[in-house]
């Protein structure tokens, strides 16, 4: 599936903002997720907890993935033992 859109920011000032397109996908344990090579860091929505990405390197929603060195890559479903089991990329500021 692929989407073509062109966003707006109609104001002088820089805004931050959240959009997708809700695309369901079936998932199982060898489910992978990928982002562009520049995204580092992932949130949840409300962006309550974040955590560097592929490798989290920081606890997380109450997992200690720096102690989990064999299953701490958020891109593969299975890693991920809690809710929310999707993370959003977090894109650095230029």
């Amino acid at each position: 599936m692929e989407l073509k859109a062109r966003l707006f920011n109609r104001t002088p000032y820089t805004q931050t903002f959240r959009w997708w397109a809700n695309v369901a996908a079936k998932v199982h344990d060898n489910y992978q997720s990928f982002f562009p090579p520049d995204v580092h860091y992932v949130a949840d929505h409300a962006v309550r907890a974040q955590s560097s990405f592929p490798k989290a390197e920081n606890p997380c929603y109450g997992v200690d993935y720096q102690n989990r060195p064999e299953a701490n890559d958020l891109s593969w479903y299975q890693n991920i033992p809690v809710p929310p089991r999707c993370h959003l990329p977090m894109c650095a500021v230029e």
